[in-house]
């Protein structure tokens, strides 16, 4: 991945593999996803964690969501639906009645 620089787990680990060694990149939240910053002919890039995921082991690269994380932006914007009026949704229950 990344010109054969960096290899990704399916839990999200980021390596790097340019020294020869097995190197745990770091991984943080920005902007509600998991990113990481990736380094290529001294160009830095910062990198969705859950994109690429998909690109490694999702062989239709169908888009997927981020622990629902596109669907919440959609309905924060769209609805204007602030981060408690989110969690309540996507906790609250429904009787099949």
């Amino acid at each position: 991945m990344h010109g054969g620089d960096y290899a990704i787990c399916t839990d999200g680990a980021v390596w790097s593999i340019k020294s020869g060694e097995w190197q745990r990149k770091a991984v943080w939240t920005e902007h509600g996803h998991r990113t990481v910053e990736l380094y290529r002919h001294g160009q830095r890039t910062r990198r969705r964690v859950s994109v690429m995921v998909r690109e490694a082991f999702d062989n239709d690269n169908e888009r997927k969501n981020d622990e629902d994380n596109e669907l919440r932006w959609y309905l924060r914007r769209q609805y204007g639906l602030d981060d408690n009026e989110l969690q309540a949704l996507f906790n609250e229950e429904y009787d099949d009645e």
